[in-house]
């Protein structure tokens, strides 16, 4: 009888660590380059800006926080210049 005693407390203890309160924190900043014909490059950075997600009693694997990075391009004509420009998104996240 302690046995199973035993067995079912250390089964439910295990179980119970495994799902817990987590938090997903985030950072994102973006990064946006115009160059203009004849070599000019202008470059403009974005304040970088914070989100918290918090998971009630979620396992590790079924949160999703992934850091990513993301790249855009266009071109076009302003004031009768032609330009290139390069968007860049970057996102950095860390699971606590």
């Amino acid at each position: 009888m302690k046995k199973i005693l035993l067995i079912s407390g250390l089964t439910i203890l295990l179980m119970a660590s495994c799902k817990k309160e987590r938090t997903c924190s985030c950072t994102t900043t973006t990064i946006s380059s115009m160059i203009v014909v004849g070599g000019q490059t202008f470059t403009q950075s974005s304040e970088p800006t914070k989100t918290v997600i918090k998971y009630d009693k979620a396992r590790k694997g079924a949160v999703d926080c992934k850091s990513s990075e993301d790249t855009s391009t266009g071109s076009g004509s302003f004031s009768g210049f032609p330009y290139s420009a390069v968007v860049v998104t970057k996102t950095d996240c860390s699971l606590d």
